[in-house]
């Protein structure tokens, strides 16, 4: 007898409780499919505020820069370095900071200047993109700034406002200059929101009297994008043989911890919810045992040998495994396409929130993909036959005589 040939007229045979079998299963699946895809989309979505709005993959600063955050603390950087990062595949943008208040009006506040070249940015980083009001674009040597969205409440800034810049030059002397605002960025983190002020590099060295050197280098893989993937440092320190090197992972080994805590919970709520699958597989073999003891207790009287009912009913859950995937997956694939690409909007109940020193959008996407949908399936087909054990081995218990009259159960 060919059992799964059997067993799959037996379950066609019955194909409304075959259905509601496999859809419990099946959305049981489903919901873990959307639950992975939504929790990898959120850990990518921290990622990618880690890393393409404020660290970089890699960094490379002074060796004291950490410390002391001094103007003196910088490192050289030339073209034919900016070359040799391009031919190992990294994007790349120098960053200069310095200190100084910002006045509009009657208001100050202490701010952090950051000197960059905006078309490398852009290249590197997300942040031209980020944008509340205005644009990201500026000339390198113009006297034109972005800055971070709470210091604009602050100072109650707009488009087009003219702040002025004072601080302290890498000279000693007194450094002044006012500056249009052109852009306000979005909410990304507390410190930048508070404190940051863009302004080209050029700039930057004239109005700190600062001739050469940078104070950060941030690397980016060209082509990485949303999707995590780690960083590799490589043989950067022949490179940069007198500079501090680190990934993101060592510069914020806070959100590193975040990052791994998301992933060990996916793999305890993933193994919990299994369990409670297992259950529920457990549950309904068994009341499909019982409700079919007579058709069982006839099976055995005629000669079917207890290890083959026992392999008929394991062949059976097999045919509704299929099903529950073949639901599972036919739901998952437009659902998790929609997740990935329209994202959750929760705009309606919050404007942003912070999570891990980062300000989140309120807009979730997924993440979906092979991984996403084949690790539920795999649990599922493993859980199956585990579940099915237990209500097999009761059919195989029944007492022929007892069973087609209804009192056959082998418990």
């Amino acid at each position: 007898m060919n059992l799964f040939h059997h067993a799959f007229l037996r379950v066609s045979r019955d194909p409304r409780r075959s259905f509601f079998q496999a859809a419990g299963v099946g959305t049981v699946c489903l919901l873990l499919i959307l639950w992975g895809t939504l929790s990898s989309g959120f850990a990518s979505t921290i990622y990618q505020m880690a890393t393409r709005l404020l660290l970089g993959q890699i960094q490379i600063h002074h060796p004291r820069f950490g410390v002391t955050e001094s103007i003196y603390d910088n490192f050289p950087f030339s073209p034919s370095q900016g070359d040799e990062l391009h031919a190992r595949k990294f994007n790349y943008s120098y960053r200069l900071y310095q200190y100084a208040l910002v006045s509009l009006d009657d208001a100050t506040k202490g701010a952090r200047i950051v000197g960059i070249d905006p078309k490398q940015e852009a290249e590197t980083t997300d942040l031209p993109q980020h944008m509340s009001e205005g644009t990201f674009a500026f000339p390198r040597d113009s006297n034109e700034a972005v800055i971070g969205y709470h210091l604009a409440e602050m100072l109650k800034v707009h488009i087009g406002s003219e702040i002025v810049v004072l601080g302290t030059g890498a000279d000693g002397g007194i450094a002044s200059e006012v500056y249009r605002v052109t852009g306000i960025l979005k909410p990304i983190s507390q410190i930048v929101d508070d404190r940051y002020v863009y302004i080209g590099d050029l700039s930057f060295r004239r109005l700190f009297n600062l001739s050469e050197g940078i104070h950060e280098l941030i690397l980016t893989g060209v082509g990485q994008g949303r999707h995590y993937q780690e960083p590799q440092k490589g043989d950067l320190d022949r490179l940069f043989p007198n500079a501090d090197i680190k990934t993101w992972r060592e510069t914020k080994p806070q959100l590193s911890q975040v990052l791994d805590m998301l992933k060990f919970a996916g793999i305890v709520t993933l193994t919990l919810v299994f369990i409670a699958l297992g259950m529920l597989i457990l549950n309904l073999k068994l009341m499909t045992v019982f409700d079919r003891s007579r058709e069982y207790g006839m099976m055995l009287a005629i000669g079917l040998h207890p290890q083959q009912l026992v392999r008929l009913v394991l062949a059976e859950s097999f045919w509704i495994s299929i099903l529950a995937a073949v639901f599972a997956v036919t739901l998952a694939l437009p659902l998790g396409y929609l997740a990935e690409t329209k994202g959750l909007d929760f705009s309606f109940l919050i404007d942003h929130y912070s999570y891990s020193t980062l300000v989140m959008e309120p807009l979730l996407y997924g993440e979906f993909g092979v991984r996403q949908v084949i690790e539920p399936l795999i649990f599922m087909f493993l859980m199956f036959p585990l579940a099915t054990l237990y209500p097999a081995y009761v059919a195989s218990r029944f007492q022929p005589r007892e069973a087609i009259h209804g009192r056959g159960a082998g418990l």
